[in-house]
């Protein structure tokens, strides 16, 4: 994840890369058919514990790889796997200063993170690292994603004992609409896009993938703000309204997601 500040780092790469599953049965399909050779390299930003970058790299045998994240604890985890055709390195999004080096740089499930004013900075320092002609793909939360969820994560959040640390404070930034971000890479030195659209994505868990998720991702946010007994009753308290409101079955559990999904390509002479 890619964090837009400097405040403590709320996420923990080892509880975290127990619960990617999800994430993984979701990425976007082009990733797999970048036609990556020699000479190329491809950027993963907000990478996480390396999962999907390492997978990238196994498919892609003769590119480089490279995944940037901003907490330490999610780039100890990955670099982990050691793999010989991967680094990883604890890195800003808007602090890249890479230019014409990547073939491709991904984005799944990070962009959310960081306040949408940022993304055009974002949008910028991406489009810098591009090669001409090489393309950004992106997936992350769209201002739909997880609704009712998010309406029983501020109602528990409100009340004791949770409220005298919270006090108001949400767990991570609004996230944008589909016509917002048409604004904002087209405004952006893409200037457009090839693909720009919201998708829902029903997810499976189980109870305990259900909770893991909302422990090292949805309510990750609150994790430094709260002592650790009372994140995890926060935690508890609100595991139990989700599986209620998301359970289909015998341990099955379904959460629609609701994500934009992005390319964009810059051009293929020099800009």
């Amino acid at each position: 994840m890619i964090a837009s500040d400097h405040s403590p780092d709320c996420w923990r790469g080892s509880e975290y890369r127990e619960n990617t599953t999800h994430h993984r049965a979701f990425d976007p399909p082009a990733l797999w058919n970048l036609g990556l050779g020699p000479g190329d390299s491809l950027l993963d930003v907000g990478c996480g514990v390396g999962d999907l970058t390492v997978a990238l790299a196994d498919h892609y045998p003769r590119a480089q790889v490279i995944g940037v994240d901003a907490s330490r604890s999610q780039i100890d985890q990955a670099r982990r796997h050691r793999h010989p055709r991967v680094r990883f390195e604890v890195r800003r999004v808007q602090d890249l200063q890479w230019d014409k080096r990547f073939a491709t740089v991904n984005s799944i499930a990070c962009l959310h993170w960081i306040p949408v004013e940022e993304h055009p900075l974002v949008l910028d320092r991406i489009f810098r690292a591009l090669v001409p002609g090489g393309r950004l793909i992106a997936s992350f939360a769209a201002r739909e994603n997880i609704e009712e969820i998010r309406r029983i994560i501020f109602s528990v959040a409100v009340q004791s004992p949770f409220h005298q640390y919270v006090q108001g404070r949400l767990p991570h930034h609004p996230w944008p609409s589909l016509a917002r971000y048409r604004e904002i890479v087209s405004r952006s030195p893409f200037g457009g896009f090839e693909e720009l659209r919201m998708e829902t994505q029903r997810r499976h868990f189980s109870h305990t993938r259900l909770v893991g998720w909302l422990r090292t991702q949805t309510l990750t946010g609150y994790r430094t703000l709260l002592p650790s007994e009372v994140f995890e009753a926060l935690v508890a308290t609100v595991g139990e309204q989700v599986a209620a409101l998301t359970q289909e079955g015998p341990d099955l559990y379904v959460v629609p997601f609701v994500r934009l999904q992005l390319q964009a390509r810059r051009p293929g002479t020099a800009v």
